[in-house]
């Protein structure tokens, strides 16, 4: 299966029918399209290949073609010329030069194929299956898709084996679009924004890691690898074994004749790579001297994670399909996506798809909006430390915890609905109906968590204090905003 001519997007169309187109006919046509899978994480994995192939063969040159391409579907001939040069590099099944694998792998054993797909039976990662052998066969288009998901966006499989150049568990972000083809090219950076991020290579030196590996052993820095390399970085040698036979997969369910039933992986560390590369699908942010990528470490909604992707400034750095974005439309309101796992170490404890909208006129107004959401923060920040005490008072265990749940699941709604809404003409207005709404909420949440306490005289005291200290600290901040 080549990923360039081949069908291999896992799609439903206008009439929910499900089957598999090739990203030439996406890109050429106007049909409305869906990535269809049976899971979201994948569906995310999917779409973020279908863009990182067109980034390494397609880039628009400036910002008026990357406008161009969104308008009109590409011609069938623009797209073959530009695929020429990339048809022999992007084979899942090749002889010699398959698609992130690596032909004789040293390595003893075989291991099951769904141990590629993240939330696993074997290891400790069994969080998304039903029953072990649930995944026995997978197609290539699903290969592929296991192979660049597993090496972009998962946790490593152990400590003997690489992870990617982003670290064990990045959240990716996307400018969202409801038409896939738009979807696609509004996360596509154009040439002349790219080039001031990534080294330029020559052509007949910009190779993938699979077709061209560097030398076992050694260190490279991170500007080394342009936008091909780092977007199909692959640091495990992979060798996946083949069965030819009819019937469905187990993955997408769709039919194929060729399956990957197991593979080969060698675990001994090859290259290292110094420094950060900048993963134009990332925030990243500064730490002890060092960038970390942005990933998800708890339970809370996207709207908090919104400053840490719309921050830039030192030790803070956006998403470059933000930025790139940015200079193409700063005034319209759009969404984020965001997906990723929540992990424990190398452990994946939940998969996250969350949604964010930022406002009409988000870019030129990006300071008031990081001062409205961490507004809020620092309303449900001072409920929590309030809630610490309490708890540790009344022997409450779960009542911090609880209570910081019901703030999140409760404002959710509503900080997604302002921030859709927002008028920046109305922006003093707009902070004291958050400040007074999510004050609200906080007395509302504490009522009930204290309701079953108040009876009892020495815990009725302990209550009243906790609230009389709370509402001085609710009042500050509300005079902080005159």
């Amino acid at each position: 299966m080549n990923l360039i001519t081949d069908p291999w997007i896992p799609v439903a169309d206008r009439d929910a029918i499900r089957r598999r187109i090739s990203l030439k006919e996406l890109l050429c046509s106007s049909g409305p399209f869906t990535i269809s899978l049976r899971r979201d994480d994948l569906e995310l994995a999917a779409l973020q290949l279908a863009i990182c192939l067109t980034q390494v063969m397609l880039a628009p040159k400036d910002a008026n073609e990357s406008v161009e391409r969104l308008q009109s579907p590409l011609s069938p001939d623009v797209y073959d010329q530009a695929a020429a040069p990339f048809l022999d590099m992007f084979v899942v099944d090749h002889p010699e030069q398959p698609f992130m694998q690596f032909r004789n792998v040293h390595a003893s054993e075989t291991t099951p194929i769904q141990k590629m797909f993240p939330g696993l039976p074997e290891g400790t990662n069994a969080c998304f299956f039903n029953e072990v052998g649930e995944v026995t066969k997978a197609c290539p288009a699903c290969t592929a898709l296991a192979l660049f998901h597993q090496a972009s966006n998962c946790p490593n499989w152990s400590g003997k084996h690489k992870g990617g150049l982003r670290g064990g568990s990045p959240v990716t972000v996307f400018v969202h679009d409801d038409d896939l083809r738009h979807y696609i090219w509004k996360n596509v950076l154009n040439t002349t924004f790219a080039q001031k991020h990534f080294p330029q290579i020559p052509p007949d030196e910009d190779i993938p890691a699979w077709i061209r590996w560097w030398d076992h052993g050694q260190t490279y820095g991170a500007q080394q690898l342009s936008l091909l390399r780092g977007l199909f970085w692959q640091a495990v040698k992979i060798d996946m074994i083949w069965k030819t036979r009819g019937g469905t997969c187990d993955v997408c369910g769709l039919p194929s004749e060729k399956y990957a039933v197991a593979f080969k992986a060698w675990a001994s560390h090859m290259c290292s790579i110094t420094g950060t590369w900048p993963h134009p699908l990332s925030s990243r942010h500064l730490k002890k001297d060092s960038w970390k990528f942005i990933s998800y470490t708890t339970t809370e909604p996207a709207w908090v994670r919104i400053p840490s992707l719309i921050a830039a400034g030192p030790g803070q750095v956006r998403p470059l399909v933000l930025e790139h974005w940015r200079t193409i439309d700063s005034s319209s309101p759009l969404t984020l996506a965001m997906g990723g796992y929540r992990t424990k170490q190398a452990a994946i404890l939940e998969r996250r798809h969350d949604m964010a909208p930022l406002p009409a006129g988000w870019g030129e107004h990006t300071d008031d909006l990081m001062a409205l959401l961490n507004l809020a923060l620092t309303i449900r920040d001072v409920f929590r430390n309030k809630l610490y005490g309490l708890k540790q008072s009344l022997g409450a265990d779960n009542m911090q915890s609880e209570a910081i749940r019901r703030f999140h699941d409760r404002s959710e709604s509503y900080i997604h609905t302002m921030l859709q809404n927002l008028n920046w003409d109305k922006f003093g207005q707009v902070q004291n109906e958050l400040t007074n709404r999510l004050v609200s909420l906080c007395w509302e949440i504490i009522d009930e968590l204290a309701e079953p306490y108040e009876h009892k005289p020495d815990t009725f005291q302990k209550i009243a204090v906790t609230r009389a200290t709370l509402g001085k600290e609710f009042k500050k901040i509300k005079e902080g905003l005159q």
